[in-house]
């Protein structure tokens, strides 16, 4: 074992052993030691404030960690508007047409949807993204979507554990654009490739060109209270079968039956009767026809 190989063995032995007595953290981005009260890690290129219950580094001028929603520094008041409920939503971006699809599509259509007593916090995992533009990053979002309801954040980390940490939200959804999971029978589950399952309210629009943005554009989940119902929840309550690792071709397939017309014009209609009606697929093709007659 070389000299560097023991030299990293032996700090990750002791930075966990810190991590476990007290005395001392780990900042969650540059991955250096930090002490247990502090409210800044003196490393980050970013400069922001680690957060002393989850070491999430935050951007200066946050009031509230972005991850775990605690104050920065001890004794600090929570506001009315760090009480609002929230919507979290996580996304996978790995390319240019997903990121054009959340930011032309999603965002506003997400935030049209959400009741006006709840907020939305957006954490978009972004590998293509380093660590110097992530603040540039959440900025741009946040100022773009011109609401006070809407906060984002941005890592260029993912992992499965996120999944499990996001099951834990009351109010929660996870974006699966690259795709990362399999859609099973039951509604609010979902399988990675490793067959793990996570209780997890979770859609797939897909990439396919026009469609996908104009299924974007639709109602792909509805909320009622703390309860997120989505489209792929709603088929399976109506017993409509489909791709278990592609769930948005049933909604396509349906639409080729009508392609005389744009998607834009009929797949808004699919949507609202998915969430509206319980139909049986015959009931549910004249229901659209009937909608498209002059």
């Amino acid at each position: 074992m070389s000299y560097l190989e023991k030299y990293l063995k032996y700090k990750n032995k002791y930075l966990n052993l810190l991590n476990q007595i007290g005395g001392a953290k780990t900042c969650y981005m540059c991955k250096n030691l930090i002490p247990d009260d502090a409210t800044e890690c003196p490393h980050c290129k970013n400069k922001g404030w680690t957060c002393l219950t989850c070491t999430f580094v935050n951007l200066s001028n946050r009031e509230f960690c972005a991850v775990c929603n605690n104050p920065n520094g001890k004794g600090a008041v929570r506001t009315l508007q760090s009480q609002r409920p929230k919507l979290v939503v996580h996304t996978l971006c790995t390319d240019n047409s997903v990121r054009a699809r959340w930011r032309n599509h999603l965002r506003q259509n997400f935030l049209s949807i959400l009741p006006q007593t709840h907020g939305m916090e957006v954490v978009h995992y972004d590998p293509l993204r380093t660590i110097s533009d992530i603040e540039s990053y959440q900025d741009s979002e946040a100022s773009e979507a011109d609401d006070t309801r809407f906060e984002c954040k941005v890592s260029h980390e993912f992992n499965r554990l996120m999944l499990t940490d996001l099951a834990r939200q009351p109010c929660h959804l996870f974006i699966d654009m690259v795709p990362t999971l399999v859609y099973t029978n039951i509604p609010k589950q979902a399988r990675d490739s490793e067959g793990n399952i996570y209780p997890i309210s979770s859609v797939n629009i897909g990439n396919v060109p026009r469609l996908s943005d104009a299924l974007a554009q639709c109602q792909i989940f509805s909320m009622n209270h703390n309860m997120v119902v989505t489209y792929i929840d709603r088929m399976i309550t109506c017993g409509y079968r489909f791709d278990s690792e592609a769930p948005y071709q049933f909604i396509f397939d349906l639409y080729n039956r009508f392609s005389r017309f744009p998607p834009e014009v009929v797949l808004p209609i699919i949507m609202d009767l998915l969430f509206t009606e319980r139909l049986n697929i015959d009931d549910l093709v004249k229901r659209i026809n009937k909608l498209l007659q002059p």
